[in-house]
C-alpha cells in the first residue's frame, strides 16, 4: 500500500511541476525555447519515469519483471505528462 501511495505521489507531483512551470512562465528563467522545453517536458518526465521505475520495484507484481516494470514506468510517466500538459493548457491557454 505504501508504495502505490509513493506512486500516486510520484504523479502528482509530476503534474504538479509541469502546471507549476507553466503557469509562472518557467519560474522567469533565462532559456532558450528549445532548453525551456527539454527541461519542462523532457528532464521532468525522465525524473518521473525513473522514480515510478524505483517505486515500482518494491511491488509484488513487478517482482522478477524488470522488463513490466520499465513499462510500467513509461505508461505511468506519459500518462502524467499528458494530465499535467493538458491541465496547464486548459488552466492557462497555450
Amino acid at each position: 500500500m505504501k508504495r502505490i501511495a509513493l506512486i500516486a505521489l510520484i504523479a502528482a507531483a509530476h503534474i504538479a511541476f509541469l502546471y507549476g512551470c507553466y503557469g509562472a512562465r518557467f519560474f522567469g528563467l533565462p532559456l532558450s525555447y528549445n532548453a525551456t522545453m527539454a527541461v519542462w517536458l523532457g528532464v521532468s518526465t525522465i525524473a518521473a519515469g525513473i522514480a515510478y521505475a524505483r517505486a515500482a520495484a518494491g511491488l509484488a507484481w513487478f517482482s522478477g519483471r524488470t522488463p513490466l516494470r520499465h513499462l510500467f514506468a513509461i505508461a505511468a510517466a506519459g500518462i502524467s505528462l499528458y494530465a499535467g500538459v493538458f491541465w496547464a493548457f486548459n488552466a492557462f491557454g497555450t
